[in-house]
């Protein structure tokens, strides 16, 4: 496994080196929550491997609001641990992102994307008013 796993592999795998009696109460206790989260998870996976296998664009755009995300992470973390109304973010993968970056970046990223697509669409209707 080491010569296929970056550095990131050690952070990513912090809690399997943890107590496993803690962790299979901690699971047991937890358990609906847990498959809930895991099921949301597993959906999300499914997406990217349809978008890697299908809609390139999307594909391109997914990894971009990753990658705005990470950026603003590093940038400036958000130390709000206030929960994000459930209206305000709805899709598992906007879940898991405010619970890895923060609320905060997971809506300053859908800004940043809304932003970009309304420009690209005015883009779009000039040209198409242009050719007119």
């Amino acid at each position: 496994m080491a010569g296929l796993a970056g550095p990131g592999f050690r952070d990513l795998t912090r809690l399997a080196s943890g107590d496993p009696e803690m962790a299979h109460d901690i699971s047991l206790t937890n358990r609906d929550s847990i498959v809930h989260w895991l099921d949301r998870m597993i959906g999300e996976l499914r997406r990217y491997r349809d978008l890697i296998q299908g809609d390139q664009e999307e594909l391109f755009k997914a990894l971009a609001r990753v990658q705005m995300d990470r950026e603003a992470f590093l940038l400036k973390p958000e130390v709000s641990r206030r929960e994000p109304a459930e209206a305000e973010i709805t899709s598992a993968g906007d879940r898991m992102a405010a619970l890895l970056v923060g609320e905060h970046w997971v809506r300053r990223a859908k800004e940043i994307t809304k932003s970009l697509d309304q420009r690209a669409e005015e883009k779009g209707k000039r040209r198409r008013l242009g050719r007119r």
